[in-house]
């Protein structure tokens, strides 16, 4: 729950620096810091079949 709404205030954060800054850099770095979190969350808890 604390990492989901960590990224969900990422997400914020990059569509503030999105609309003030011209420097795509910038808002690429935050990105790919949030994607991160969507990763490492998405590879921890995963339900899984067994076969």
């Amino acid at each position: 729950m604390q990492l989901g709404m960590t990224v969900h205030q990422d997400f914020d954060q990059i569509a503030a620096s999105a609309e003030s800054t011209k420097d795509s850099q910038q808002v690429l770095r935050q990105l790919s810091q949030a994607m991160g979190k969507c990763v490492a969350c998405h590879a921890t808890y995963q339900i899984r079949t067994v076969q």
